[in-house]
């Protein structure tokens, strides 16, 4: 499943797909990315890269830390690859069984 977003901010795609025995979602943008430096502590709390910030001034830094929260207690990865002034993809999978503990 592909779908497409186009605005005066750019283009953003969202995929969903099987992997084994996971399902993958995807989104991809053609936004700022994320710098090469800043790319290490993207998943930490509060953390906001520098091109964000002047970008968009508020926020917490608190969205992908508590999505990878999430996403490791339902046993999933999550991942990302960005250049900046390019864009980002941001990635998931969730088991699809997951077995009860």
């Amino acid at each position: 499943i592909i779908y497409k977003v186009v605005d005066e901010k750019g283009e953003f795609y969202i995929d969903i797909s099987k992997e084994r025995n996971h399902i993958k979602f995807s989104i991809q943008d053609t936004g700022i990315g994320v710098p090469a430096d800043d790319q290490k502590y993207i998943f930490q709390k509060f953390f906001r890269a520098k091109n964000v910030r002047r970008h968009q001034p508020q926020g917490s830094g608190l969205g992908l830390y508590l999505a990878k929260a999430i996403i490791k207690r339902l046993g999933g990865k999550i991942g990302f690859h960005s250049k900046e002034e390019k864009g980002s993809t941001f990635w998931f999978l969730l088991p699809i069984n997951k077995e009860k503990k």
